[in-house]
């Protein structure tokens, strides 16, 4: 349980105002600002060696270009009506049009299990293509955090007849995101192959990239009654969470903090989606003093979509239409609560 945090009150007006300046301008800072053939782009950014890179789906996305990326080949496709970009992982080669190939400064490399593509193909790639983009404008998304539970050596339960909580919050987490992706969301996997991945980083990385929502998606289990208890449920952080920032401390203070609302809400909407759309018994939302709810300064949730100790819920989470069935609930309860891209 995690008690209250005493707070100083702030002394004089110009101590108030260096401190909303500041944090002002920590909201204008978010992200990276690249130069882009459609205009400014703001786009998360990391340096590899010497090299910046920056994430190609948001890339594509923002310069509204259809992605389609075919992960065991490692070939990414990006087009619209009148440009197409042909991309591999592990390359440095792109072939523009079908026809015109030209050499990236550093390959295409995976970073948490997505393609990111030197930022120089944004600011001088792409740059003798501009008039394809004449009268469009780049666009910004918000983005969402996606959390398959466990991975690596920490497998969670084991289900009924085997079946790995790891391995099944993965292939809903990844679901979800294509289903987010193709609406027009920036997605974020906190793990998108079997590592793991410790507790306290995945919220962290909400963070880091300016969540608009994370969910954390898990499966229940119990020793005992096994046949008996089943069902769903979905938990959130029900007071203000923590935060070692002392920027974020004092922007709580001064604009309010509507986080723990928000959490309910998404908490809400997931859980009343997950029900309609698998008919599987409803558990309710409840309050969560979890790990990875209680730094998330961002709406976030915890969703545990069925017990995979009961042979039932464990029977149709192996099904592919079931899982298809829950991937879309959750999509569809993040975007209740966030809105259209």
């Amino acid at each position: 349980m995690i008690g209250p945090v005493r707070q100083q009150q702030p002394r004089g007006r110009s101590l108030r105002a260096v401190l909303l300046a500041v944090a002002y301008g920590a909201v204008l800072c978010a992200g990276t600002e690249f130069s882009g053939p459609a205009g400014p782009l703001h786009l998360e950014s990391k340096s590899i060696g010497r090299i910046e890179y920056v994430p190609l789906l948001d890339v594509a996305f923002a310069l509204r270009l259809t992605a389609r990326w075919y992960y065991e080949s490692r070939l990414i496709e990006i087009r619209n009506a009148s440009l197409s970009i042909d991309l591999m992982v592990g390359s440095r080669c792109i072939v523009i049009d079908r026809k015109t190939a030209k050499r990236l400064p550093a390959t295409v490399v995976l970073v948490r299990g997505e393609p990111f593509v030197p930022a120089s193909f944004v600011t001088s790639t792409l740059a003798p293509y501009a008039a394809r983009w004449a009268g469009k404008t780049s666009r910004n998304a918000a983005v969402v955090v996606l959390d398959p539970g466990h991975g690596g050596n920490d497998q969670g339960a084991t289900g009924h007849g085997g079946l790995l909580e790891k391995n099944l919050t993965l292939d809903l987490a990844r679901r979800v995101r294509q289903i987010l992706v193709n609406r027009g969301y920036k997605v974020r996997l906190t793990r998108d192959t079997d590592v793991f991945v410790p507790l306290e980083s995945r919220p962290t990385m909400a963070q880091n990239v300016g969540a608009a929502a994370f969910v954390s998606i898990h499966a229940n289990a119990v020793t005992r009654n096994v046949r008996a208890i089943r069902g769903i449920e979905t938990f959130y952080y029900p007071t203000t969470p923590k935060t070692r920032s002392i920027l974020e401390h004092w922007k709580r203070r001064f604009f309010g903090d509507a986080t723990p609302n928000r959490s309910r809400e998404l908490a809400t909407y997931i859980q009343t989606k997950l029900v309609e759309a698998t008919g599987t018994p409803n558990r309710g939302v409840k309050d969560g003093h979890l790990v990875v709810l209680r730094t998330t300064s961002c709406p976030a949730c915890l969703t545990e979509i069925g017990f995979i100790s009961n042979p039932t819920d464990a029977a149709l989470m192996g099904r592919d239409d079931h899982r298809t069935k829950i991937a879309n609930a959750i999509a569809q309860g993040i975007i209740s609560l966030i809105g259209p891209p």
